[in-house]
């Protein structure tokens, strides 16, 4: 099960009046989470859904304490793939969840393109990179 957080702008029953409003919903597909939010409220006036990832390590500074001990056993990052003007793409690893959402900024700042960003398993050993 994913889970998908809404940023929307819409009438908030608890309110009694519209509002910006922010909720996370778990379904299977983007598709089925549109689908809850809509029968959740009403009158949605502007809306946005980023599925929600994983992530082993909370801010950039986690990560990077636990690289310097050498070696880190399975841990959960996503990566993303951005198209180039070439028409081409590269995708790389990101790390954290601080440092998603720091990159997701940037990407949206610069109006890249986002191909795709998916969730994977990494691990790192001081001894592959030396």
């Amino acid at each position: 099960m994913k889970k998908f957080e809404f940023e929307f702008y819409g009438f908030i029953p608890s309110y009694g009046d519209f509002d910006q409003e922010w909720v996370t919903i778990p379904a299977e597909s983007e598709d089925e989470a549109w689908k809850i939010l809509n029968s959740m409220y009403r009158y949605v006036k502007a809306a946005k859904a980023t599925e929600v990832f994983e992530f082993t390590f909370k801010t950039i500074d986690d990560y990077y304490k636990a690289e310097r001990t050498g070696y880190i056993d399975e841990f959960k990052i996503v990566r993303i793939k951005v198209a180039n003007k070439d028409g081409g793409w590269h995708d790389y690893p990101i790390k954290s969840e601080e440092e998603y959402y720091i990159h997701l900024k940037e990407l949206k700042d610069r109006k890249a393109e986002i191909v795709e960003v998916y969730p994977t398993i990494h691990y790192y050993d001081i001894q592959e990179y030396d």
